[in-house]
């Protein structure tokens, strides 16, 4: 098992799926933060053309990092759709036949597989929750005061987030090694 994993790592690592996920993620954790603090500056003008009306909103940084956990935001869609494509690669390039051939058995071949997608899309989820934090709370302030109780907190909605996302991962991988086909896994 551990050869089939060091395999898939190796092969991911050349892969430019990587590369190509890493560059959506940092771009996406770079731009959010940025078009909230637009988007904060635009409502602000607005209201006070309208003479305040009492109405406020203040985005934060701890609202940007809270925003990774949405399954429905840039990351939430495109990891697992990226993950999907890497496993559908194995089958349609014959990596997997080669691998069974090799005496490695199915299940071997599936675990190895999954554990690779899971363990590669949780780290670039951690990248970007992180990074939308940091950037998040250099452009527009934490939001309140950071202390061990909000360490305990960002740790507790890190740890959340990923186990989240590797289910959404696990679902992705299981449909991919099902269907095998690349189109059916993104509509999937």
């Amino acid at each position: 098992m551990s050869d089939l994993l060091r395999a898939d790592y190796y092969k991911i690592k050349k892969d430019i799926i990587l590369f190509i996920a890493l560059i959506l993620v940092v771009f996406f954790a770079l731009s959010t933060p940025a078009l909230y603090l637009l988007l904060e500056k635009l409502i602000e003008d607005s209201l006070d053309e309208l003479g305040g009306m009492g109405f406020g909103i203040a985005f934060s940084g701890k609202f940007v990092f809270m925003s990774t956990l949405s399954v429905t935001n840039n990351i939430g869609l495109i990891l697992p759709v990226l993950m999907g494509i890497l496993v559908c690669r194995d089958f349609s390039t014959g990596t997997v036949r080669n691998k069974i051939i090799a005496g490695h058995s199915r299940l071997q071949v599936y675990l190895s597989l999954l554990i690779s997608a899971v363990s590669i899309g949780a780290t670039l989820f951690l990248i970007y929750s992180l990074l939308m934090l940091a950037l998040g709370s250099l452009l527009l302030g934490y939001g309140s005061d950071f202390n061990s109780s909000e360490l305990i907190y960002i740790l507790k909605v890190l740890l959340m987030g990923t186990l989240m996302f590797s289910a959404m991962i696990s679902i992705g991988v299981f449909f991919a090694a099902a269907t095998r086909s690349i189109g059916i896994t993104i509509v999937l």
